[in-house]
């Protein structure tokens, strides 16, 4: 077990890289409090010989404790010491590996841990994967969100946008800035981001249709309806929109022909399923939840309601 030393603490460095950027007031005051009348229950992990004269200690893990801890003018602090000085690729893989197990580490403060990770190395997307332990298409989709406005970045932190939704989130916002140029990116951000945390996309099959329903400028009004419109549903959007179920019903047919001719192929010369087979089942899922939609919609029903 690693051994706790004290340390003043001012000579603790807050680390500038630090990848979580906002910190509640609230529960920083609540945490001094609790500091003031228990002590620093959990040390702080710190990088040693950090600095010019290498006196001092590069904080790698205490973000929140070393602010209350100052806040409430306390003079050393009890620590766990990396002896460094550390590389900045190995301080950077320690660093999110320590937030990955924080259940405050939302989503966008790893997407920009990965973003500040990847400027700062210059690897590529699936060098980073690796070193990070995660899925291409992962790092791909957090270094994505980045895309997105620091008011926007912030908001999605705020309001907890899921991993799931924030895989659509950077297209919708793009696709949407294409149909109104003259709008405001950040309005529309705002508008999509509370549109996800206020639930109007009730299921991720939701706002995958949603994302594919605005390829294109046709019925530009509906859309901007449904932008400018909060307490507006998904179901009543669809339910403007031009949409032809026999069409749906048709395109559904088709697929099923061809998952039947490649499942046969595939069995006939004792194949393995490869990525395009895969890539027709999943075409195969979003077909039947837009058709679901289509359907719900024709009965003036909400496909995501009911009994479970």
């Amino acid at each position: 077990m690693s051994k706790i030393v004290m340390i003043p603490i001012d000579k603790v460095v807050p680390d500038k890289e630090q990848p979580r950027k906002l910190f509640d007031v609230k529960e920083l005051k609540s945490l001094m409090e609790s500091i003031l009348k228990e002590g620093v229950k959990m040390p702080l992990l710190v990088e040693s010989n950090y600095g010019e004269d290498g006196k001092s200690f590069l904080l790698l893990d205490g973000e929140r404790r070393y602010r209350a801890s100052k806040a409430g003018k306390l003079t050393e602090v009890p620590c766990i010491v990396e002896t460094g000085p550390l590389t900045f690729e190995r301080r950077t893989q320690l660093r999110f590996n320590i937030q990955e197990q924080h259940a405050s580490w939302t989503e966008i403060d790893k997407a920009r841990a990965i973003y500040d990770y990847k400027k700062a190395t210059g690897q590529t997307i699936q060098e980073i994967a690796d070193k990070l332990n995660m899925h291409l298409p992962k790092v791909h989709t957090y270094l994505a969100a980045c895309t997105l406005s620091v008011s926007a970045q912030q908001l999605a932190a705020e309001r907890k946008i899921q991993f799931s939704y924030l895989t659509y989130l950077p297209r919708i916002i793009k696709s949407l800035h294409e149909i109104f140029p003259d709008r405001d990116i950040s309005d529309i951000e705002t508008k999509i981001i509370e549109k996800i945390a206020n639930g109007i996309f009730k299921t991720i099959p939701d706002i995958q249709n949603f994302s594919k329903s605005i390829q294109t400028d046709s019925d530009k009004e509906i859309k901007e309806q449904f932008l400018d419109t909060p307490e507006m549903s998904y179901y009543e959007y669809i339910g403007l929109l031009h949409i032809d179920a026999k069409a749906f019903t048709v395109k559904l047919n088709k697929i099923l022909e061809n998952l039947n001719y490649e499942l046969k192929n595939a069995k006939d010369k004792e194949f393995r399923i490869f990525d395009e087979q895969f890539a027709i089942f999943a075409e195969i899922v979003n077909k039947m939840s837009e058709f679901e939609t289509v359907q719900a919609v024709e009965q003036n029903t909400d496909p995501s309601w009911g009994d479970f």
